[in-house]
């Protein structure tokens, strides 16, 4: 065991509760099993991504990370999973998901994992809201975000309450506004730069500075 951290350790939920039909046209996921310990994130009847079931079993991730090297994982949601498109209540419903994933794998081995959760940024008082509730929450040590919403840049004035509230508690995820209307996270060089343009704009709006917020960007 080396004492590693890894900050880039996604989850999926082993499975979506049905989709409660408050919109016709959703993008709502479903899993579907294909065998050997893989599941299809299935969405508008499409697959959109295979994943193991180390996505959300803990025993099956903390061997994986033995056999790594490494000692603690910041769990948080595959970044597909933020739902910046969805409607507001589908978000919140979403975020819910996705956050109750992360608890429960941190409750089975607390030493190992800590949560870091999500919180629909399209609707800023919701999000507080869900962000108040994380805070509260001994599971949960921040939030991932994206580096934009529908394309306004995170460092958007709209969004300073809640950065108010977060302040050193923000992991940096790259989504590009081509994904968010595609379905599509676009190539590492991509994120990478996404991810330092959103450092940038928060920094040159002062909002750096004035949350001190650590943006870690991890561009694998």
């Amino acid at each position: 065991m080396t004492g590693a951290v890894d900050i880039h350790a996604h989850v999926v939920p082993a499975d979506f509760p049905r989709y409660a039909c408050r919109h016709a046209d959703h993008a709502w996921p479903s899993m579907c099993h294909v065998g050997c310990g893989h599941w299809h994130i299935m969405i508008r009847g499409n697959v959109f991504r295979t994943v193991s079931e180390a996505s959300w079993d803990a025993a099956r991730r903390i061997a994986d990370m033995d056999a790594a090297g490494i000692a603690v994982q910041a769990l948080s949601p595959m970044p597909e999973l933020l739902s910046y498109w969805f409607e507001a209540d589908d978000a919140v419903a979403m975020a819910e998901v996705v956050n109750g994933s992360v608890a429960d794998m941190v409750d089975a081995r607390p030493g190992r994992f800590v949560g870091l959760g999500m919180v629909p940024l399209q609707a800023p008082d919701r999000a507080v809201e869900v962000l108040q509730a994380l805070m509260r929450d001994g599971r949960f040590r921040g939030i991932e975000i994206g580096t934009n919403v529908n394309g306004v840049p995170v460092g958007n004035e709209r969004f300073a309450l809640l950065f108010d509230l977060v302040q050193r508690r923000v992991s940096l995820s790259s989504l590009s506004s081509k994904w968010m209307a595609c379905v599509r996270i676009g190539a590492a060089s991509r994120m990478a730069v996404n991810q330092r343009k959103s450092a940038l704009f928060i920094c040159r709006s002062g909002g750096g500075r004035r949350h001190e917020m650590p943006l870690a960007a991890d561009t694998r």
